[in-house]
């Protein structure tokens, strides 16, 4: 029973280990390029993009959302956190149940360490 407790934390440590480097990559992706996804037009948009072209008018060029991110560094990466907070909450609901898993399963085996030692 204590190894599997044991596997319990390990496993645990691991899924914290892997959230937290989704977490990481997100914000240094939203530094990088200033979103996650590439923009989508919808359909209005795209109607009105045809029509545009169809009467020779110009057409407008998408806005880079890099270069709507601040150029200095302490700023950049807190537009970055800013931008990708829905998702950082997400994760952070992830890695507070796996670290709640290790800390039960933890507790477990120390309980038992005890048991074991009064025995």
């Amino acid at each position: 029973m204590v190894l599997e407790r044991a596997r319990a934390v390990a496993q645990a440590e691991l899924e914290l280990a892997r959230v937290r480097r989704a977490k990481v990559a997100l914000i240094e992706r939203a530094s990088a390029f200033g979103e996650l996804d590439p923009p989508r037009l919808t359909v209005t948009q795209m109607i009105r993009l045809l029509n545009a072209f169809e009467r020779g008018r110009p057409i407008p060029k998408p806005i880079d959302a890099s270069a709507t991110m601040p150029p200095q560094e302490p700023e950049r990466a807190g537009e970055a956190v800013r931008r990708v907070l829905p998702e950082l909450r997400r994760l952070n609901r992830y890695e507070r149940r796996a670290a709640a898993r290790r800390d039960r399963a933890v507790l477990y085996v120390c309980d038992r360490k005890k048991y074991m030692d009064k025995l």
